[in-house]
């Protein structure tokens, strides 16, 4: 448990009383949207002990975010949010987009994921002019950033190129005609 400072009430509060301030001397406690009531933290009182149960509130939301909730429907949690910003970090002009299959790496200002960069990197021997010419309408540094994202992340290129690889297998088991 923790207490509040006055100064950092008024920063969480950006220096107006805070709504329950007229209720000091009462008690205290307050209850979660869910109903469950908070203990009032030792050592504190009035706005303070409210501030600090709110501030335990919001810390108790953003743990269940960071253990694994999609942040919307379908969507990303916070912990894969966090791990793609540390790879965005690493190696700019790529970005992360939803697909069919989940989320992956793509080419910024295009709809090009990676692994399809890098399969056909390795379909004109890799070949750096010969890649520039299959994908003319990108620049340079695009290729590049493409290309460095595999080198830093090779494992999960890897799996995509497999997954991609198996798809097309089912793809051709189920309609053999083409």
């Amino acid at each position: 448990m923790f207490t509040l400072s006055a100064p950092a009430v008024k920063r969480v509060t950006r220096g107006r009383a805070p709504p329950y301030a007229e209720d000091e001397g009462r008690d205290m406690s307050l209850t979660t949207h869910s109903g469950t009531p908070q203990p009032p933290l030792p050592g504190a009182h009035g706005p303070l002990q409210a501030a600090g149960a709110w501030l335990q509130t919001v810390l108790r939301m953003f743990r269940k975010l960071v253990g694994g909730a999609p942040l919307y429907p379908g969507g990303p949690t916070a912990a894969q949010l966090s791990e793609e910003s540390k790879k965005l970090r690493r190696v700019p002009g790529i970005v992360f987009a939803d697909g069919p299959i989940g989320r992956r790496a793509r080419i910024a200002g295009t709809g090009i994921e990676v692994f399809e960069i890098i399969d056909t990197y390795r379909a004109v021997g890799e070949d750096r002019v010969r890649l520039a010419e299959h994908f003319d309408w990108l620049r340079p540094e695009q290729l590049a950033a493409a290309l460095a994202y595999a080198q830093a992340f090779p494992e999960e290129i890897e799996l995509q190129l497999r997954q991609e690889e198996a798809l097309e297998r089912s793809y051709r088991r189920a309609q053999p005609a083409l």
